[in-house]
C-alpha cells in the first residue's frame, strides 16, 4: 500500500480555495467582456447618430440651395422620413410639433408584422425607433420624405439619391 506524506496531494485534486479562486475569475472575465462590448457598441451607435445628424444638415442645406439632387452615403441600414405623418399629428420627441426629417432605426420584422397582424399603426413603430435611436432635424420648408409618390420612410442603402421636387415639397 502506498502511504501519501502530510503535506501531498493527489494528481488533480483541486482544493475548495483553488475552485473559488478560478470561479471568481471566471465571473470577472465575463463582466469585462460584457462592459467591452457595450462600450464598443456604444461607440458605434454614437458614429451612426453624428453620421446621421450630418446626413440631414446637408440634405437641408442642399434642399436650401436648390439642388435638384442630393445623395446620402451614411449611416447604412437605417431608414430616413418626415413628419408629420398626413394628418395624424403624432411626432417623434425630438420635431417639437414641428415639421421634422428624421433618420431612426428600421423597426425589427416581429414588431412590423405583428403590427400588420393586430392592426396597429406601423408609424408608430418608426416614432419608438426614433425616440429610441435616431436623429431629427427642424424641416423648414416642409419637405415630405416620399417612395411611390406616396409619404412613407426609406431604407438608407448608401448612397441614395433623392430627386428633389420643389413644386410639390417632395424628397423621392
Amino acid at each position: 500500500m502506498i502511504k501519501i506524506k502530510r503535506g501531498m496531494r493527489k494528481r488533480g485534486a483541486l482544493l475548495p480555495e483553488e475552485v473559488v479562486k478560478i470561479v471568481i475569475s471566471l465571473i470577472v472575465i465575463a463582466l469585462l467582456v460584457v462592459l467591452l462590448s457595450k462600450l464598443y457598441f456604444n461607440s458605434v451607435q454614437n458614429k451612426e447618430l453624428e453620421q446621421a445628424k450630418a446626413s440631414l444638415e446637408n440634405l437641408i442645406e442642399q434642399i436650401g440651395g436648390g439642388a435638384e439632387e442630393v445623395t446620402i452615403f451614411n449611416p447604412e441600414y437605417l431608414a430616413i422620413m418626415s413628419w408629420p405623418y398626413l394628418a395624424e399629428g403624432k411626432y417623434p420627441k425630438d420635431c417639437s410639433k414641428k415639421s421634422c426629417l428624421c433618420i431612426c432605426n428600421i423597426p425589427n420584422n416581429h414588431n412590423l408584422l405583428f403590427a400588420a397582424f393586430n392592426r396597429q399603426n406601423v408609424r408608430e413603430l418608426f416614432i419608438d425607433e426614433c425616440n429610441t435611436l435616431g436623429v431629427c432635424i427642424e424641416n423648414p420648408e416642409e419637405f415630405v420624405i416620399s417612395k411611390l409618390d406616396q409619404q412613407g420612410a426609406i431604407k438608407i442603402e448608401p448612397p441614395l439619391t433623392f430627386t428633389i421636387d420643389y413644386e410639390n415639397k417632395t424628397i423621392g
